[in-house]
């Protein structure tokens, strides 16, 4: 099996509802009617928003960047439960204070991971524009690692299981981030031409729309002789997307492009531009 088929086959029938691609259910005798009320309206984004969790999580492979959101819901979860225990059942002003960091961590963390649940554009460009290092894999990496230690330190057995997921999902991102750095490093070196880059994107541009979506860069980076894993390929994009919208475009190589060709950085140290 092919590189793009394990990855579509990761990704499921999911992928085709999240581009729109798939065909739209006939309406049954079972379907509900569509209600004018907020509740009901509320009630369908409830529904709506366990059926995306439900199709990322039946997809394969979760990427580092769904488990560190997952995990940053679990980090102010367990920073309310602390405040409210060392706040009024039991006075512990450090304990307070850590339980106020894992609060505004998790919340953090959620805003630059919470595009695919439909957290506002504008919460996650504000979190990256006043943490840059966030706009890059090992710092988002560093940032889930510290925020999980923190956690650690609290006794509960609540905040160690959280804090020790967060410490795993921080180290899956770093080692994504150095071992996407070092596979960017080797498809730069073997576009050598803006012709050439050009060229390759047209090949692999399969819908002709502009934009590469994952399966289409990770077979680019194969036929450069480039094999990128699943975690590996969402640190690319990362890199190279900076819209942050699931595809690249044209424009967004060739930026990519020019400012790996520019910079010149060995390639064991191109992970500190991922």
């Amino acid at each position: 099996m092919g590189l793009i088929d394990r990855y579509y086959s990761w990704r499921g029938s999911s992928m085709l509802e999240e581009e729109g691609l798939a065909p739209e259910a006939e309406p049954t005798e079972d379907t509900p009617l569509q209600s004018s009320s907020s509740s009901k309206t509320n009630e369908n984004k409830v529904k709506e928003g366990a059926r995306k969790l439900f199709n990322i999580t039946r997809e394969g492979p979760l990427s580092f960047r769904i488990l560190a959101f997952l995990g940053g819901i679990g980090m102010i979860v367990a920073g309310l439960i602390d405040i409210i225990a060392d706040s009024i059942v039991t006075f512990n002003p450090a304990g307070l204070l850590v339980a106020l960091y894992a609060f505004i961590f998790g919340i953090l963390i959620c805003a630059i991971e919470g595009k695919r649940f439909d957290i506002p554009d504008h919460i996650e460009k504000t979190a990256k524009f006043y943490f840059r290092i966030l706009d890059y894999t090992w710092g988002r990496g560093g940032l889930y690692a510290f925020a999980g230690s923190l956690l650690h330190t609290q006794p509960s057995k609540v905040n160690v299981g959280v804090g020790v997921y967060m410490i795993f999902v921080g180290v899956v991102a770093l080692i994504s981030s150095l071992a996407a750095g070092k596979k960017l490093a080797e498809v730069r070196e073997a576009l050598d031409s803006k012709r050439e880059l050009r060229n390759m994107f047209d090949m692999h541009d399969a819908d002709g729309n502009g934009s590469l979506k994952p399966a289409e860069f990770a077979g680019l980076c194969s036929d450069l002789g480039v094999v990128v894993s699943y975690q590996e390929l969402v640190a690319c994009f990362n890199a190279i997307d900076k819209n942050d919208d699931d595809k690249v475009t044209y424009d967004e190589m060739v930026a990519w492009w020019r400012s790996w060709g520019s910079t010149k950085l060995p390639r064991h140290l191109g992970s500190l531009m991922v």
